[in-house]
């Protein structure tokens, strides 16, 4: 009789060796899950960082700001970096983007024009003198107009209202005429920044509604994702079947309901102008927000002897659409003639027969929602012939 060995029969009798496929399978994904979680977080920061504006060399650019949330620093001269673009970048004495670290005085003989607006109106990726700000200054250099651009990147009618108040009351900034920039994204960024309350602020100034929200940190979310979301295998299955990037997504808490949104940062944000339910949802929030704070700014204007005028443009979202009579025109148009301001339509700029591709190619930067600096100077171009005041002489357009 063959003698049986006690290491064998307790081998045999081990679980993991009668399941030795479980066991292999099993070893193999607790090596393989972190390294899928690890790989995912270090591609995730990079994609941050190559997607935030300003350079690691150049961090006291770009400030948070108690009365308007964020901004410039003043007197600023160096390089930011946007994607895969370096350029230079210069902030005057008020904290505006501009041709140099000059001085601005509040106070000032010159008719002043002031714009205002997010990165497209900043000219994000683009050197100021290329934008279509700087190229509308520089026409009016030798002129006795001054062009100033106090826009900001993700800035919404709210940041701007208080920006503008700051700048009026506290800065004693003369204004002649406010240009106000607004694009499909401002609906968005009204959501984000909902729970920001600017310094010195009263109750009145607040959007009374109660429908802001407040970013949602669950109990498995690692920043803004949930844990799983920064999994590599995840992100490729949703992005090849659901042709969605779940890394460029907020989720945010509505602070009526309880209930939990979902918010994207690039093409996605514009989804409440094709989809009833989003807009119903929230995309409806975010533009009474956006409408609330406009009035605002419109009776500061009143108060303080300067025009209001609102103009909006298509992100490349909508000129793939061909949407000319986008939701974002009629809700906009519609404000503005029932407060009584100027109301800007871009759309036909870029949306008319030409193929959205060449247009989007002649205009856009490669693989972004922003204008290059050929958008810019058809934008300036534009401006120049049509909004110049009436006291200039406009022969620009044919020089």
């Amino acid at each position: 009789m063959k003698k049986i060995n006690n290491t064998d029969s307790n081998l045999r009798d081990n679980f993991f060796y009668k399941h030795r496929i479980i066991t292999v399978i099993s070893i193999c994904l607790l090596i393989y899950l972190p390294l899928d979680f690890i790989a995912g977080c270090l591609l995730f920061k990079w994609l941050h960082r190559k997607q935030t504006p300003t350079d690691r060399s150049t961090p006291t650019l770009r400030l948070s700001n108690s009365y308007y949330h964020h901004g410039f620093s003043s007197n600023f001269k160096g390089k930011e970096k946007w994607g895969d673009y370096t350029y230079s970048i210069s902030t005057n004495s008020l904290g505006f983007k501009d041709k140099d670290a000059r001085v601005i005085k509040p106070q000032s003989d010159a008719y002043r024009i002031i714009f205002i607006g997010d990165s497209f109106t900043e000219g994000i990726g683009i050197p100021f003198e290329k934008t279509f700000v700087g190229i509308i200054g520089d026409y009016f250099a030798d002129q006795d107009i001054e062009v100033l651009n106090a826009a900001a990147v993700s800035y919404s009618p709210k940041l701007s209202y208080f920006k503008i108040k700051y700048l009026i009351e506290d800065v004693k900034l003369k204004i002649n005429e406010l240009h106000v920039f607004i694009d499909v994204s401002d609906i968005v960024d009204e959501i984000i920044y909902g729970d920001f309350v600017p310094e010195h602020s009263s109750i009145e100034d607040m959007f009374p509604e109660g429908k802001n929200y407040r970013p949602f940190v669950g109990r498995f979310y690692v920043g803004r994702l949930s844990l799983f979301e920064y999994s590599l295998s995840y992100r490729s299955w949703v992005k090849l079947w659901l042709k969605e990037d779940p890394w460029k997504r907020f989720t945010y808490i509505q602070k009526k309901t309880g209930e939990k949104v979902n918010f994207y940062f690039c093409g996605e944000r514009t989804a409440w102008l094709f989809n009833k339910p989003l807009y119903e949802d929230w995309g409806k929030d975010g533009y009474q927000s956006c409408e609330y704070y406009m009035k605002k700014l419109i009776k500061l204007g009143e108060k303080n002897n300067f025009t209001v005028t609102l103009f909006v443009y298509p992100w490349p979202t909508e000129i793939a659409n061909k949407s000319v009579h986008s939701l974002n025109v009629k809700l906009w148009k519609t404000f503005s003639d029932s407060v009584g301001i100027k109301f800007v339509n871009l759309y036909p700029l870029f949306i008319n027969e030409t193929d959205p591709d060449i247009i989007y190619k002649k205009y856009f930067i490669p693989n972004d929602i922003h204008w290059n600096e050929n958008g810019h100077e058809e934008v300036a171009k534009w401006w120049i012939s049509n909004m110049s005041p009436d006291k200039i002489n406009v022969n620009y357009i044919n020089n």
